[in-house]
């Protein structure tokens, strides 16, 4: 082997494993999810049933999709610790517009 041929073969093994590298970060890199605490909520109880609107913001550090499914809020000091999940809301709704619509998708 020639002298110039080594910092070729040098120069393509890092540019290969650079993209490999690049292909790992990009796209197939497993993260996890953050939540941050809610700043703000809204709640009504109407005929015996609490409704509780909390904007919750969840955050992945990875590249690969997480599917959140079985999604629950838990309280630690309750007999019955989980509420039932109703609906998905795009805004945090004023008091009055919350016992108008109670369901929002």
């Amino acid at each position: 082997m020639e002298n110039s041929a080594v910092p070729a073969l040098a120069a393509s093994f890092l540019a290969l494993s650079f993209t490999i590298v690049s292909f790992w970060w990009l796209n197939v890199r497993r993260g996890r999810l953050v939540a941050s605490p809610p700043q703000q909520y809204g709640s009504v109880i109407q005929d015996s049933t609490l409704t509780l609107r909390l904007p919750i913001v969840l955050y992945n550090t990875g590249a690969q999709t997480i599917f959140v499914q079985m999604f629950r809020l838990r309280f630690v000091d309750v007999p019955r610790p989980y509420l039932q999940w109703v609906a998905t809301c795009d805004e945090m709704l004023t008091p009055v517009r919350v016992i108008r619509r109670v369901i929002c998708s």
